[in-house]
């Protein structure tokens, strides 16, 4: 599908603007982008876990103790499904396709997000094999979660970035 020029100005903007951003934490946290949203974090690790024919994305939320988060739950997949091309997966440095739903979506409202309580974790899990073109082979997989999410009724938008997570695939 083709992405309207509003969203695409958008999508521009805020990809021009967290370019300036450095990147935070260390150690572990490496690769884990957070979004400060006054005084409260929001991060996100990924984990891949190969079971049988499936390729399984483990994704934990977590907000520091501060205040309430508010996530996108179609950029969560909450659901339980991919529904967005929130995933950059690649073997080899080329890119595995997005093959899943593409859908023009109207601005979020309050219901299309999921509250995570101040210290608490969301997790979710999705396979990534019905919703990416993993090549035929045997094959080592790179792959990170990255999506911009707004607030409830406020106007920025902001990158969330998983760690980057690898797996072999044989397919």
């Amino acid at each position: 599908g083709k992405v309207s020029s509003v969203h695409a100005v958008l999508f521009l903007l805020g990809a021009s603007l967290l370019a300036c951003q450095k990147p935070t934490g260390s150690g572990e946290d490496v690769g884990v982008k957070r979004k400060s949203m006054g005084e409260k974090l929001v991060s996100v690790k990924l984990k891949v876990d190969v079971v049988e024919r499936d390729v399984i994305a483990r994704l934990a939320f977590y907000n520091e103790p501060t205040k309430p988060a508010y996530l996108e739950k179609v950029k969560v997949c909450f659901s339980g499904e991919i529904e967005s091309d929130v995933f950059r997966i690649a073997t080899g440095g080329q890119p595995a396709a997005y093959t899943g739903l593409l859908a023009k979506r109207r601005a979020p409202t309050a219901d299309d997000f999921v509250r995570i309580e101040p210290g608490r974790t969301l997790e979710v899990s999705v396979p990534l094999r019905g919703s990416y073109k993993l090549l035929a082979g045997a094959h080592q997989y790179q792959v990170v979660y990255s999506a911009y999410h707004s607030e409830p009724d406020q106007s920025d938008v902001w990158e969330l970035v998983s760690n980057e997570a690898t797996f072999r695939y044989t397919g």
